[in-house]
């Protein structure tokens, strides 16, 4: 959840719903958004999506007033584009929306494997860094170091990679959050069970 410009709030999760204030779910889990005034009552919502498993972790407002949504997405369907692997396979899954909740573009990240993206935000150059953790080899990773490592993408304005690194070792290694720093660099937080790497 995250206050917006103006004065009202912008919520990401997921549902599995598709009644009382829920419409539109595409099957199993949906990232589920909504936008609520200063007193807490629903604007608009949406359910963003495919027929598998997708679930919303991080919104952000953008000077643009529109949003910036990371999560993770086992849909090839609906909503969902570019998908890697092989249904039920997790990629990151990112999504710009407009100032009421419509898809401007949405990029599905990742390999064959699991890949969860946990933490996004806007950079100055207008791009976005996202945090979390994927156990791929192929695709848009390179340089796992063994089962989860963290999986830090920088993504272009419209979603293109700039650059990503694996950080870990052999262990399970999950990022959760990230944050830019003033030197316009960014510090990671997560668990590590690596002594290695």
């Amino acid at each position: 959840v995250q206050q917006t410009a103006d004065g009202g709030y912008i919520v990401a999760g997921q549902s599995n719903s598709n009644n009382g204030d829920v419409t539109g779910n595409h099957g199993d889990y949906d990232y589920w958004i909504v936008k609520l005034n200063n007193a807490g009552m629903i604007q608009w919502q949406k359910s963003l999506g495919g027929s598998g498993d997708d679930r919303g972790f991080t919104i952000q407002q953008t000077p643009d007033g529109g949003y910036i949504v990371s999560g993770f997405s086992g849909s090839t369907d609906g909503d969902v584009t570019g998908h890697h692997g092989a249904v039920g396979f997790f990629d990151y899954w990112i999504i710009k929306l407009d100032s009421i909740g419509v898809i401007i573009w949405q990029k599905s990240l990742g390999g064959v494997g699991y890949d969860y993206g946990n933490s996004i935000l806007q950079t100055p150059d207008g791009g976005y860094i996202v945090a979390g953790y994927s156990a791929s080899v192929d695709g848009d990773v390179t340089s796992n170091n063994g089962a989860n490592d963290f999986w830090v993408v920088k993504l272009s304005s419209t979603g293109a990679i700039a650059w990503q690194k694996c950080l870990g070792g052999t262990g399970d290694d999950r990022a959760f959050f990230i944050e830019q720093t003033a030197d316009n660099g960014y510090i990671v937080a997560g668990v590590s069970n690596s002594t290695n790497g």
